[in-house]
């Protein structure tokens, strides 16, 4: 199923089980890796026929935007504030 769900989504991979669901219980037989597969053979990726909207995006993009970065790992702390909120609140109770 890997091979054929290559350039899918997740949410294009949902539907198409979605859509699996359908043909099988229409059929009255139990979803089958076949359905799936079947279905999947059918779905074509958002990244295909949206190719050029995505690439004039991504064009679009080239020199007006920041790219996104995960931000650098925090290095852990002692004596943060929310210790100190926590033994407050444990003077409190």
């Amino acid at each position: 199923m890997v091979g054929a769900s290559t350039d899918l989504s997740g949410a294009e991979i949902e539907e198409a089980i979605i859509s699996a669901l359908y043909d099988a219980f229409y059929t009255k037989q139990e979803l089958a890796t076949g359905h799936v597969l079947a279905t999947l053979g059918q779905t074509v990726p958002l990244a295909k026929t949206m190719s050029e909207k995505i690439s004039a995006q991504r064009n679009w993009a080239a020199g007006r935007a920041r790219k996104c970065q995960h931000p650098p790992p925090r290095e852990k702390r002692s004596g943060r504030a929310a210790d100190g909120v926590m033994s407050w609140r444990k003077n409190k109770v």
